[in-house]
């Protein structure tokens, strides 16, 4: 990369003019990422006491662990684009599996991508540095940018026929040299789900990053970091967590004896993967497990349009809503016949346009946005609250009643909290966010559904995303079985560009983790700080998905539960 003179100039009066880097860099050695999407503490302590996750247990006894507080929401995209940059979602402008740019009268919105990130990530920052890095399967990062070194994009990818490799030519190579790559499993509909059949299309994918991974390294031996992803714990869990807990309302007995133990499987399996690169490493090789959030039980599902219009918020498209009716009995029909003559049930694609917004004044935002919108005159295309002398009073009385919901079997509140779009996020970009956020109490979902029920007690999806994910690390500068109190997801980067012996970007919101580095090494490493401008742009045109691309996302994420 050509570098602007006045960043050439900066960086080299703070690195030799200050005496840091190269010295610093000497005691770190590389640094390794392993990432397991959804992973839990929850479910890995009791494993580690158990044994079964040795290499999990020598980590954590031998550096330091923390419960790591997500994004909100606690969502990949978000969550995984704020580890990358150490930015909040309102400075990086990545809230959900969408953007929040509503058009046309059925409110259409596109779906994530690499160039929709506002800010750098911490390898452009290597980049900036010449500095190595080898990623696999890091959620938001396709399209695949530019990188000093390799880049395999992961979650967020349509599919396998997609340029998904930085450089370009990486992908043919994997082909010629492993035959195939799996990028995630295959997404599976609620009415064709197959156990069975899910948890064998995992294990490609798994398999896929091992196998890249290790010829990557091969390959590039002056690597300086490497990333692998895991997307597998998280979609298990999303399936099979009512499996493992007798209270939950589609607990099956006799399946429970089959597939109990599947979630622990998948852990079980992925310390093993751990270990196969820790048995590679060198011993002042710095290691850092880490997850984007947790996961917990869904219970009870509350569709949330299904109450705005209930209580004169919403207006209904009924028009829309017949025919999707219909369509659904001809669909049953149809697909009872084509099994019946051992063909495969088709796949139908449901009529959008559910809300007539143009009389609607709320509206939920999807599954995994954890908010709702107002329908403001001037910013949605078809807004009929006033900005100026309805917004304000209509938000306070939509919190208000929000925050008094209960469920009515158990009687207790479905929110832990409701609050304005500004008393969660306060950067630049908070505007994108929907008007009111929550968080729901733990074994609640909310959908943006008009369903015939307000509560549902049989989700198909049993497992759900909680705010705390896991950090652990280990190596030459980490305090040793040491439980840290307090750590955020948008720390990781700057921990990470302390740990490669980089001064800390000062735009980053995140902070070094500094209570987990030993107190000699901090003494005699203090951190340096550097802002970074000229990396604020990473010169990507931002592109969209095309209708084909968006399609095959859009039942990826319907699969998983998130819209």
């Amino acid at each position: 990369m050509s570098l602007p003179l006045r960043a050439v100039t900066l960086y080299h009066y703070i690195t030799r003019g200050n005496s840091m880097g190269a010295s610093r860099r000497g005691g770190t050695g590389r640094i390794f990422i392993f990432g397991i999407d959804g992973a839990t503490f929850d479910i890995i302590l009791p494993l580690v006491e158990q044994g079964k996750m040795p290499a999990i247990e020598k980590l954590m006894k031998e550096g330091s662990w923390a419960r790591l507080s997500s994004t909100h929401p606690p969502m990949t995209p978000s969550a995984w684009t704020s580890f990358m940059t150490g930015r909040k979602p309102e400075n990086h402008g990545i809230f959900d599996f969408t953007n929040n740019e509503m058009t046309g009268p059925r409110y259409s919105r596109e779906f994530v991508n690499s160039t929709i990130i506002k800010c750098h990530t911490i390898y452009d920052v290597l980049r900036f540095h010449g500095k190595k890095s080898l990623i696999i399967g890091m959620p938001m990062t396709y399209p695949p940018f530019e990188v000093n070194g390799a880049l395999i994009s992961g979650f967020m990818t349509p599919g396998d026929y997609c340029d998904y490799t930085y450089p370009k030519s990486l992908k043919a190579e994997l082909l010629v040299r492993f035959g195939d790559y799996f990028l995630d499993p295959n997404p599976h509909t609620f009415d064709e789900f197959d156990e069975q059949d899910f948890i064998k299309s995992c294990f490609p994918s798994d398999q896929s990053k091992v196998k890249a991974a290790r010829y990557l390294a091969g390959v590039h031996k002056d690597w300086d970091m490497l990333t692998v992803i895991f997307s597998t714990v998280d979609h298990i869990q999303h399936y099979f967590w009512k499996y493992l807990d007798p209270f939950h309302p589609a607990y099956d007995s006799e399946k429970s004896e089959i597939y109990r133990r599947t979630i622990e499987h998948f852990y079980v399996r992925h310390d093993q993967y751990l270990q196969s690169f820790l048995d590679g490493l060198a011993p002042n090789d710095t290691v850092l497990v880490v997850s984007d959030h947790g996961c917990g039980p869904t219970r009870v599902v509350f569709n949330l349009d299904n109450w705005l219009e209930q209580n004169g918020y919403l207006k209904r498209n009924r028009r829309i809503a017949l025919k999707n009716k219909v369509k659904s009995i001809c669909r049953g029909v149809v697909d009872s016949m084509r099994t019946s003559l051992g063909f495969t049930p088709r796949k139908w694609k449901e009529l959008h346009g559910r809300v007539l917004y143009g009389k609607t004044r709320a509206f939920s935002g999807y599954t995994s946005e954890m908010g709702l919108y107002l329908n403001e005159k001037g910013k949605r295309p078809m807004g009929i609250v006033s900005p100026d002398r309805e917004y304000g009073a209509l938000r306070n009385e939509l919190i208000s009643a929000l925050k008094e919901i209960r469920e009515p079997k158990s009687g207790e509140r479905i929110f832990d909290w409701v609050r304005p779009r500004e008393d969660v996020y306060d950067g630049d970009l908070s505007k994108l966010a929907p008007d009111i956020l929550f968080g729901n109490r733990p074994g609640y979902a909310v959908y943006p559904s008009l369903s015939e029920n307000l509560f549902d007690y049989y989700p198909v999806i049993s497992g759900d995303h909680e705010p705390e994910g896991i950090f652990i690390a280990s190596g030459p500068a980490i305090r040793e079985n040491c439980e840290i109190e307090s750590a955020h997801i948008v720390d990781m980067a700057p921990t990470i560009l302390y740990l490669m012996g980089l001064p800390i970007d000062g735009n980053m919101d995140g902070r070094l983790i500094d209570e987990m580095i030993r107190g000699d090494y901090l003494q005699n490493h203090p951190p340096e700080f550097f802002c970074y401008t000229d990396l604020q742009k990473r010169g990507d045109e931002k592109c969209s998905y095309s209708e084909d691309e968006s399609q095959l996302i859009e039942e990826k994420l319907k699969a998983l539960g998130y819209l």
